[in-house]
């Protein structure tokens, strides 16, 4: 019996020291590598192209139309249409925004796949999409889909008013 116990002591010391060890990693270690280096941001912060810098802006979809529009590098408008193997592809119609210096891989013409193509039986196929760009080179960082003439997700704003907007 005395065998059993002093076990059952050694077992319990054991457990009770890995249990401390843990609670430590827990508390000390972890939190110190994750705070050491803000690896969500890291060298992403800023894109740069010789003289000229660009902001990287983290909630770029947080932001207000007219700042969505002064940040953006480039402004692509998409229609959508039907595509000869039935299904929706998006093709760039018109370029609102581009900055001086920024290299962009779409131009007018240019099938823009960065967004699923819809099937012929999908309930809603949105016209096209606006999409803001940023960085150099130039790539998405918030799109929205418009209807018509109305972009809904945009306060309801008409394409040409978004233009406007873009030339000043």
């Amino acid at each position: 019996m005395k065998k059993f116990f002093s076990g059952i002591l050694f077992g319990l010391g054991f457990s009770i020291s890995c249990l401390g060890v843990y609670t430590l990693w827990i508390l000390w270690v972890i939190p110190l590598t994750f705070s050491s280096e803000d690896w969500t941001t890291s060298s992403y912060s800023t894109f740069q192209d010789g003289d000229e810098s660009f902001e990287y802006v983290e909630n770029f979809h947080e932001l207000p139309l007219d700042e969505k529009i002064e940040k953006s590098t480039a402004i692509l408008v998409t229609e959508t249409s039907k595509g000869e193997d039935g299904k929706y592809v998006n093709r760039v119609v018109e370029v609102l925004k581009k900055a001086d210096g920024v290299d962009m891989y779409y131009q007018e013409g240019d099938l823009y796949d960065d967004h699923p193509p819809y099937e012929e039986n999908d309930e809603f196929v949105p016209g096209g999409y606006i999409v803001f760009m940023g960085g150099n080179p130039a790539s998405m960082r918030y799109s929205v889909s418009y209807s018509g003439d109305r972009i809904r997700s945009l306060g309801g704003i008409s394409l040409a008013l978004l233009r406007e907007k873009c030339d000043t």
